[in-house]
């Protein structure tokens, strides 16, 4: 149901959101004064030129197509949906900040358009089995899968910058693959800081030679690795300086010595796949 009067508006105002208001109820309601700016379905509200899903405004369907026109999923889009476990992405090119956070989204196939994937994009939504990141994605922000149910992380060779907690307190994470492009990890990236008394099955994680900076605490309250594999030497570690993109800024930064003080596992140097 939609209303679009300026006098329902009067009494909405405080708790709008980008010109409309989704009530309880899903009810959608417009301002008039903002409708040119929205095309408002059934279950959608989108972008005036069709690119974005601006909300998705529906609590009894189970699964989801977007349209072919969007290439953006705005911030909160999905944001506690509580019926939808499933959602074809199609062939859209940003997860936006905080867009499945807290749904029960079972399953997702990230498509080989995604480029970035949003701030806590899918925390504590109900994520599990293995989770695919294609070549395509370059930025994975910070939270953007924390407190998820994932077992298994895929990283297809792409040149990507993991940013801090994005793959944090995931319980049952137990294999990490992060191909051969992976370019930085910021803080606390698989940290179990809140459940060191958990029984985690123990893991090894390769750190490719593509890598041009870690932070300081990447691997801090991460006793549940086994060994850390770095494909290159610690000479180059201490050598590095490269330059980080973040959001739309470059800055330039050196290697902290995340090696000195907060591994809690074996580390090993010039290590080569496969020996």
């Amino acid at each position: 149901m939609v209303f679009t009067t300026a006098e329902l508006w009067a009494d909405l105002t405080s708790t709008t959101y980008g010109g409309f208001y989704l009530n309880s109820s899903n009810n959608i309601f417009v301002d008039t004064a903002e409708a040119d700016n929205y095309v408002v379905g059934e279950n959608t509200v989108m972008s005036a030129d069709g690119t974005e899903l601006v909300k998705f405004a529906s609590n009894t369907l189970t699964s989801f197509t977007l349209p072919e026109t969007v290439t953006e999923i705005g911030p909160n889009a999905f944001r506690g949906n509580t019926s939808l476990t499933g959602v074809d992405l199609g062939s859209v090119q940003i997860i936006g900040n905080s867009a499945f956070y807290q749904t029960n989204l079972e399953g997702i196939t990230i498509p080989s358009t995604v480029t970035r994937i949003g701030n806590s994009a899918f925390t504590n939504s109900a994520l599990a089995g293995t989770l695919t990141i294609p070549s395509t994605v370059t930025w994975i922000g910070d939270y953007a899968f924390q407190s998820t149910h994932i077992s298994a992380l895929i990283i297809q060779d792409a040149p990507v910058y993991i940013r801090n907690y994005a793959f944090a307190y995931i319980l049952e994470l137990n294999d990490i693959d992060l191909g051969d492009e992976t370019r930085y990890l910021g803080d606390n990236v698989f940290t179990f800081e809140d459940y060191m008394d958990y029984d985690k099955q123990e893991i090894e994680l390769v750190l490719p030679a593509s890598i041009i900076a870690i932070s300081e605490y990447a691997f801090d309250y991460s006793e549940y690795f086994t060994a850390i594999y770095c494909c290159f030497t610690q000479e180059y570690a201490e050598s590095l300086y490269g330059v980080i993109q973040n959001e739309d800024t470059e800055y330039e930064v050196e290697w902290s010595e995340w090696w000195t003080d907060y591994i809690y596992c074996d580390l090993v140097f010039g290590y080569t796949p496969g020996e």
